[in-house]
């Protein structure tokens, strides 16, 4: 007994085009969720408390970590990323820098 008939008549979900003004962009994947910290005192301190504490932790793992690291043999070196460059002022021509003041 063939059910093929019975098949054909079952339409697939339609799936929306792409947005007439996107012109071949790719969709930026949202990853995460936007960070507001609390406005209420009694949430403030709740919160602050929370991150010294999460600071405190963490310092120590990472000093456990670099010491068992040390202790093997090697060494583990926490690094931070460093601060970012300040612009240079009202500098037009993006891309190329601010310009060096010419010699006299």
């Amino acid at each position: 007994m063939a059910q093929k008939p019975l098949f054909k008549k079952a339409q697939k979900a339609k799936s929306k085009p792409a947005a007439a003004n996107r012109h071949g962009k790719v969709l930026k994947v949202k990853k995460g969720k936007v960070f507001k910290a609390p406005k209420m005192e009694a949430a403030k301190a709740a919160f602050n408390d929370a991150k010294e504490l999460t600071t405190a932790i963490n310092a120590r793992n990472e000093s456990r970590a670099a010491g068992l690291a040390e202790q093997n043999g090697g060494r583990l070196a926490v690094l931070r990323a460093p601060p970012p460059v300040a612009a240079a002022g009202n500098d037009k021509r993006k891309g190329r820098g601010a310009l060096a003041p010419k010699p006299k």
